[in-house]
């Protein structure tokens, strides 16, 4: 290696140094925990060093030696082993010992979270390095509810352990018993952690959102107790009298917030000065089913100047339009459905407000109508308008007019006519629908030309002869519960068809498999109580996903004929299935579904031919509960 080539590496080298000393700076650990990792850090960069300098001795010409020949190594290095109370020399021949962290951490980029676990038993270095790949943690409550103090423990470890943890999912913990809510978040991280879920936590009241990071880029509140107060802390700059820990302030004291000022105020902030905001970085608020936010608590979003997504979900909100003129101008997203108060004047007002608007969901909100179409922004890319029963074709016609470069469009529950359809954004990518039962086959031939997705489930008014009308681009095709579709009409369908529902199609049988497209790759065939194991025998050859759920006539003989390339099988609810002849699943079979089959018994575990990633035998009565203790591992 050239000395030129030498001093950019050892450059770059000290770059990397420099970037490590600023991540344990940011690490919210104790003096102790603080001082172990930076010796371990120091170590790792010895060992580092030694193995750079080596290779760097091997590439240089030795004396008596030719210029382009290297110089042959006459001992093997050696190193304190660091594990050793005795202080012993030992050689450093093993990778493990020899590899700069920042290639480890490269490697351990491509292992399983169980692979990671097991890879932090073999040494400390390891576990370090190991712990630091863990940046999603899921601690949801919803399915499963863990003593307190197993939950707490799980918490303060992911915490104070994984330097790297970008995103927390807290979903349901305080709607099972756990109550202290103010000295558990007083352990999340404070400037790392990017995406916190809280979801279905009403013990989560206002006077707790001070604590959360300020770093934080997405916080979801859904289902929390939270007030147009709660809005204010989150959102305006706060004062400095606030106690710097929050056990040094009593739940009784309400009128002030739970501040730790240490975490809130920049190092660079000077007295006199207006205060930052909180949440500098948020840009993703999710207040779904908070009914007790008001107008007056929307006036302090303004304080968010990053926030592009809001969900304002709920069916029992006293925010009315007056209120949407408060909104910040930086949404880019916004879900007001289920706002029982929202009127024409209040998309007037979204106009005005959010001009930069270009995702909007106003389903359920019937006092919408034809009218307010006109005033819908004209960036918006997609819009939900589901279950509004007072927009007709003549609210479609307004709606091209006002936002003609629209994407996605979801008018489902809809009283949608075919003459509606020929209204309809020519640029349209996506459409949905469903339970439409006005249109026939005569509206198919006026779709958009460019469509990639169509839901039209429950349209019982579409035959064969409305599939021979769809546009050929179609990838994505929706007809569940389409009771005229028959195998006759399943041959016209788009030639670039990727993903197929067929699910409560009673007049589809086996004779319509052998006609599908041969570049399907997903199939619902669920509730088809028409498909045998000759159907399944004749299906694409392409398919990776297929979902036979509820299918009375297929049995284990299907299990041999199966697509090659299928990595998922859905047999939930399938009566005649046993699971026998499982050692005939496609090699390429990773998810495996299997709930609710009665004659499935402990046999299946003897028949897998390797292990899957997912096996849901869940309510197989067949299937003892002593045997699954005894041969799985949690």
């Amino acid at each position: 290696m050239q000395g030129q080539d030498s001093k950019q590496l050892h450059a770059l080298l000290e770059r990397f140094d420099k970037r490590e000393e600023k991540l344990l700076d940011a690490l919210p650990l104790d003096k102790e925990e603080r001082v172990k990792l930076g010796k371990e850090l120091k170590y790792l960069r010895e060992v580092r060093d030694q193995r750079i300098d080596k290779l760097l001795l091997l590439q240089e010409p030795a004396s008596g030696d030719s210029p382009g020949e290297p110089r042959k190594r006459k001992r093997r290095a050696s190193t304190i082993d660091r594990n050793s109370s005795k202080g012993k020399r030992r050689e450093t021949g093993h990778a493990a010992y020899d590899l700069p962290p920042e290639l480890w951490c490269q490697i351990f980029s491509f292992l399983s979270r169980k692979q990671l676990l097991a890879a932090s038993l073999v040494s400390t270095v390891w576990r370090s390095l190991a712990l630091h790949q863990f940046q999603h943690v899921n601690l949801s409550l919803v399915k499963f509810s863990p003593p307190e103090e197993v939950f707490r423990k799980k918490f303060i470890f992911a915490c104070k352990n994984l330097p790297s943890l970008r995103s927390l999912n807290l979903t349901g913990w305080g709607s099972r018993g756990i109550k202290d809510i103010g000295s558990m978040l007083a352990y999340l991280p404070s400037s790392s952690l990017f995406h916190l879920y809280l979801d279905n936590t009403p013990f989560l009241e206002d006077k707790y959102l001070p604590l959360l990071p300020s770093s934080l880029r997405t916080l979801s509140l859904s289902h929390c107790n939270i007030s147009s107060r709660g809005l204010k802390y989150l959102c305006t700059p706060h004062p400095l009298h606030a106690p710097t820990s929050p056990s040094l302030r009593s739940d009784s004291d309400e009128d002030l917030p739970l501040i730790p000022v240490a975490e809130r105020q920049p190092s660079d902030w000077v007295p006199g000065q207006p205060l930052p905001t909180p949440f500098p970085q948020l840009q993703t608020l999710n207040l779904s089913y908070c009914p007790n936010i008001t107008n007056h608590g929307l006036k302090y979003l303004r304080g968010l100047t990053s926030l592009t997504s809001l969900d304002l979900c709920s069916p029992s909100f006293r925010v009315t339009s007056e209120g949407l003129k408060s909104l910040p101008s930086s949404l880019r997203s916004l879900d007001i459905s289920y706002m029982d108060k929202l009127t024409d004047e209040g998309i007037k007002a979204l106009r005005a407000v959010c001009p930069d608007l270009q995702v909007l969901n106003i389903s359920k909100c019937n006092k919408v109508t034809n009218d307010g179409m006109r005033f819908l922004p004209a960036k918006l890319r997609t819009i939900f308008l589901s279950h509004c029963y007072n927009i007709t074709d003549e609210g479609i016609a307004n709606l091209a007019v006002a936002v003609p470069l629209l994407e996605n469009f979801h008018f489902s529950y809809s009283s949608l006519t075919d003459d509606g359809v020929r209204h309809l954004p020519r640029a349209l990518k996506a459409l949905n629908l469903s339970f439409c039962p006005k249109l026939t086959n005569e509206g198919m031939r006026h779709l958009p030309p460019h469509l990639h997705t169509l839901l039209l489930s429950y349209s019982y008014k579409i035959t064969d002869e409305g599939l021979r009308a769809l546009p050929p681009s179609i990838a994505t095709l929706k007809l569940s519960r389409f009771f005229e579709i028959t195998d006759d009409g399943l041959q016209h369908l788009p030639p670039a068809l990727r993903s197929l529902d067929l699910s409560l199609c009673d007049r589809v049988s086996d004779q319509g498999m052998s006609r599908l497209p041969p570049t399907l790759a997903e199939l619902n065939l669920s509730r088809c109580d028409g498909i045998t194991d000759a159907g399944v025998a004749q299906l694409p050859r392409s398919l990776g996903k297929l979902d036979l759920s509820f299918t009375k006539h297929v049995t284990d003989a299907c299990l041999r004929s199966l697509p090659k390339a299928l990595t998922s099988l859905n047999l939930s609810s399938c009566p005649e299935i046993t699971g026998e002849a499982l050692a005939d699943l496609p090699l390429s079979l990773s998810h495996l579904f299997l709930s609710h089959c009665e004659k499935v018994t402990d046999k299946i575990f003897t028949s897998l031919p390797r292990p899957l990633e997912t096996l849901d035998i869940s309510s197989c009565s067949g299937v003892v509960e002593k045997y699954l203790l005894d041969n799985c591992v949690a």
